[in-house]
């Protein structure tokens, strides 16, 4: 039945059933949803999960359809989609062609390795195209993109640089697929030692799948640091699992996950991708973790980013501050800098002058310096800091301080 529904769980759960029945090619189950058009629209547009979405329309009998005009909107963005799908898949194909000619060392990552295990490889969003070459390929990668008519549109950052062609097209070139600060550095920094190379080629590899899981869990844990999971993380776990989950070496991606701290989380989340988006799975429960990840959007939002480095940093007991949050991004602790600067974890007395290199460096040299998050610190409160610690308990990540 479709209606209003002020909270959104309605909305959220239609949304669900539908992208249920177009990654599995099953008619969407609606019964006892109780929603908006309009509202699950907006909400899949929000999500990124549009496409997905609109397939799953297409399955419905004619009775139980949307408003033509809500259709319309569908199809639309579909469309557009599609085109940027098309577009992309051909842009990385003839950068990978360019580069193999050149002899660089690549594997395409992140979203170019999942699009090919959906359906339909426009049902997974795909913002930009991630390609990782070794560090002596670096130089000729740059010159090759630049050929292929991109600019630079970021700083030559440690892990990538981002390039842009318009209207829509970004490639992020990685040198590495983390910073030195993460622990799982090393891990990924050896993926080629377990990559393999794609037929006839001699420079164009492909992950691991061990890998491609570890990472997507690595990634995941990424994005929900920074301003929250989203409900198309979880739906790469199903995709995924329902593809290669026999294939799993599982006792040397449970060792790896459980080294880096990540065992919890991925029960959870892989629970949550059955439940959500298995035929047979509960559906969308109301509670406090399922409802933050409906309301993540696309990439998770930076007041979740503020609420949620406020919770790690105050003790408990201890009322959240927000001139102690800005004081500590600042001039942040000795553990928050080891990963950049080790010296500290040795030398713990040079701590201010790396706090004055670190400053010098954001201004002048990295020129990365954001007032964004002060927008958020509303987000700083009682509250906010209660509910990010029984999250973190709930994914397992209360310890970890990303």
């Amino acid at each position: 039945m479709a209606e209003k529904n002020d909270s959104h769980y309605g909305d959220y759960k239609c949304m669900l059933r539908l992208v249920t029945g177009a990654v599995n090619n099953t008619v969407p189950d609606l019964s006892g949803c109780r929603f908006n058009w309009g509202c699950v629209y907006m909400l899949s547009m929000d999500t990124s999960l549009v496409s997905c979405v609109s397939y799953g329309v297409d399955l419905l009998p004619p009775e139980q359809k949307p408003p033509q005009d809500i259709v319309q909107q569908f199809v639309k963005n579909r469309t557009h989609n599609i085109i940027k799908d098309s577009n992309q898949i051909v842009e990385l194909q003839q950068l990978q062609d360019e580069l193999e000619k050149q002899g660089v060392d690549n594997i395409a990552v992140k979203g170019s390795v999942m699009k090919p295990m959906y359906p339909q490889t426009d049902m997974r969003y795909m913002g930009d195209l991630d390609i990782l070459v070794k560090n002596e390929g670096v130089a000729s990668a740059k010159q090759i993109i630049s050929r292929l008519g991109y600019s630079v549109s970021g700083p030559d950052g440690e892990v990538h640089i981002e390039y842009t062609k318009m209207p829509y097209l970004i490639i992020e070139l990685h040198k590495n697929l983390l910073s030195k600060e993460n622990m799982e550095y090393d891990y990924f920094h050896n993926i080629w030692d377990r990559a393999t190379l794609i037929n006839q080629c001699e420079h164009t590899y492909t992950p691991a799948l061990e890998d491609t899981y570890i990472y997507m869990n690595v990634h995941a844990v990424k994005h929900y640091f920074y301003g929250g999971l989203a409900p198309r993380i979880v739906l790469d776990y199903y995709v995924f699992l329902e593809k290669y989950n026999k294939q799993l070496n599982w006792q040397y991606i449970n060792k790896v996950l459980n080294k880096f701290g990540y065992t919890r989380f991925e029960k959870v989340m892989t629970s949550l991708s059955y439940d959500w988006f298995s035929p047979t799975g509960k559906g969308l429960a109301e509670d406090e973790l399922s409802m933050f990840i409906m309301t993540c959007g696309s990439y998770g939002r930076l007041e979740n980013n503020v609420a949620l480095r406020s919770a790690m940093q105050t003790k408990a007991g201890k009322t959240p501050s927000k001139a102690g949050f800005f004081i500590r991004q600042v001039f942040p602790n000795k553990k928050a800098l080891e990963g950049s600067y080790p010296i500290v974890g040795k030398v713990p007395v040079v701590l201010p002058f790396i706090w004055c290199r670190r400053i010098f460096d954001r201004l002048f040299i990295k020129r990365n310096v954001s007032f964004q998050t002060r927008g958020c610190y509303s987000s700083i409160n009682t509250t906010a800091v209660e509910k990010f610690r029984r999250i973190n308990n709930d994914l397992g990540l209360d310890d970890k301080n990303k």
